[in-house]
């Protein structure tokens, strides 16, 4: 399980660094579905650097503007958050 995470963590820095590449913007598709695979694992890799002792801090701490109604139709990683919450 924590080679997993591991895993999404390199995927998320290599999918942040193509984005970052100024050639991607001329591929609107290879933009789009890049921005779309960062965006299915952001929840994930953000959740795994928080440290149990981080967990009160602001980068930790579930969204204020996240409402019941939000996390009604969230995807079952986002409900876990969602029932944090």
């Amino acid at each position: 399980m924590i080679e997993k995470l591991a895993q999404l963590e390199r995927t998320h820095s290599e999918l942040s660094q193509r984005l970052a590449d100024p050639a991607l913007l001329a591929d609107h598709k290879a933009y789009a579905d890049t921005n779309r695979a960062l965006s299915e694992i952001r929840h994930v890799v953000s959740l795994r650097s928080c440290s149990p002792a981080s967990a009160g801090t602001t980068s930790c701490s579930p969204s204020p503007t996240r409402s019941a109604k939000s996390c009604s139709g969230a995807s079952s990683v986002s409900k876990r958050s969602c029932a944090a919450s």
